[in-house]
């Protein structure tokens, strides 16, 4: 939709610009060539070069390459990915607001690919991500480049048509530049003199790619040192980090460390056992209409519904996190109601149809990462609970007039214990599947009852003192 938006914008600039302009026209992008981890690698990035720059301008992108930005910003993209600073400075100059800077270096056996988008606000980049390159899977690796270019322009405002233009002349004169006239028929001029050949020009060769560092004989700070890695994402399982002697952000990423991070679940699923609440409820009254007795009693009563709720918490190690739970449990309040005269050895009874209610859980909860590095991870998890409800709200007769008393609520404390499975899809964001038991104790988890117990009142409800979750949701993690 923002490259359907620009397009019409262009149209109300003119039929110059629309003639000037690409076939598909859309946000201007600044792609400096693919910096190779060795001189071995140029082959590569020149080949990533040119699939991703195909694959930003099937996206509709307008592609500002280090040959079309050259007449304004000189060498100043050069070996982008290796140069402190690259692309603020070219970005301040350009008519564009973002930058893909790409750097491919080969560790392990495998293709490595760190992707880095930059834009004009500063020299940290917005987003960075890390690829392992399967050979043949080239082309998929400049599809996810120009995926994620489309995702970060689709959370900013679209670029200004004056911006738009200026980026698609410099396209233009680039392709121009390296277009070689062979179809062009002109009239054959009159054979000049012939004049001395001049001097070839010397061809600037590329500045050499720095080696890749080895990391096996650095110290623990050495190897963190300008990777923007923190300590506190390998806490709790250093070994296995210093074991691997590689690139810290490698690491990260196959390891999906959730250490150093704030942990936000989105959870939903079932809840069986304990879950709704009944009430039953006894008055006797004299000639004017008084209670001169009062009786009621509630209790749980089993049934299976659905629960949602979300978790905060913080991961101190690798192989643990720790937060808040709160949870709404959806359930129904059942009741009985009954009168008689006083005197009377009868009366009247009635049972009210079932209504919705919600009881919110809070908790606290404690997971253990027996296998805390990897994609897939099964854990362990403990905590207590703490389940509020409300009161029964009893609409009073008034032929003849009954004043019930309302059951009140109350809260049940739990313990908890139970495990899941965690799929870890990517560094921050993880998908899972939860069993959870809790055990419910004190005076409410049991049915309870107040006043004086009429012969004929119902038997209690049947509690059986726990709830069973099953729930699934997503991680995100900060």
């Amino acid at each position: 939709m923002r490259t359907l938006g620009t397009m019409f914008r262009l149209l109300g600039i003119g039929a110059s610009l629309a003639l000037a302009a690409p076939a598909v026209a859309g946000e201007p992008v600044v792609l400096p060539d693919v910096t190779p981890g060795a001189t071995s690698d140029f082959a590569l990035a020149y080949m990533l070069q040119q699939k991703v720059q195909v694959a930003l301008e099937r996206e509709g992108q307008i592609v500002l390459t280090t040959d079309a930005a050259r007449p304004i910003v000189g060498d100043a993209l050069d070996q982008c990915a290796d140069v402190a600073g690259c692309p603020f400075a070219a970005l301040q100059q350009l008519p564009a607001s973002i930058a893909v800077v790409i750097r491919v270096s080969r560790a392990d056996g495998a293709v490595h690919g760190e992707v880095s988008i930059f834009d004009q606000g500063g020299t940290k980049a917005l987003e960075v991500r890390h690829y392992i390159i399967e050979p043949g899977a080239e082309t998929a690796f400049a599809r996810e480049v120009a995926k994620l270019t489309s995702d970060v322009f689709s959370l900013r405002s679209p670029a200004p048509a004056d911006e738009i233009m200026q980026a698609t002349k410099l396209v233009k004169a680039a392709e121009a530049r390296t277009e070689t006239p062979q179809t062009a028929v002109v009239p054959k001029p009159a054979e000049p003199a012939p004049a001395p050949a001049p001097a070839p020009a010397a061809t600037p060769k590329p500045a050499p790619a720095p080696a890749p560092r080895d990391f096996s004989g650095m110290s623990f700070e050495e190897r963190l040192a300008d990777t923007e890695v923190a300590p506190r994402h390998i806490v709790g399982s250093k070994h296995n980090f210093m074991k691997s002697n590689g690139d810290p952000r490698d690491w990260v990423f196959k390891s999906r460390s959730h250490a150093g991070r704030v942990i936000i679940d989105v959870r939903g699923g079932y809840g069986f056992g304990d879950i709704d609440r009944s009430a039953d409820v006894r008055v006797v009254v004299d000639a004017d209409g008084n209670n001169t007795s009062e009786w009621l009693q509630e209790g749980p009563v089993q049934s299976q519904r659905v629960r949602a709720g979300m978790f905060v918490g913080y991961a101190p190690l690798t192989w643990m996190d720790a937060g808040i739970l709160v949870g709404m449990q959806y359930s129904q309040k059942q009741l009985s109601t009954g009168w008689r005269r006083q005197g009377d050895p009868t009366g009247r009874e009635g049972q009210a149809n079932p209504v919705p209610a919600v009881t919110i859980d809070l908790g606290a909860r404690v997971r253990l990462y027996p296998v805390p590095v990897g994609i897939v991870k099964p854990y362990l998890l403990v905590g207590g609970d703490a389940r509020f409800f409300d009161a029964f709200h009893i609409i009073d007769p008034t032929n003849p007039p009954v004043d019930y008393p309302d059951p009140p609520g109350g809260v049940v404390p739990g313990v908890t214990g139970g495990g899941g499975l965690m799929f870890d899809a990517g560094p921050i964001v993880g998908f899972y599947a939860e069993g959870s038991y809790t055990y419910h104790f004190g005076l409410r988890s049991s049915p309870a009852e107040l006043g004086t117990k009429p012969p004929d009142a119902p038997p209690p409800p049947a509690s059986i003192h726990y709830t069973v979750g099953v729930v699934g949701g997503v991680q995100f993690r900060i």
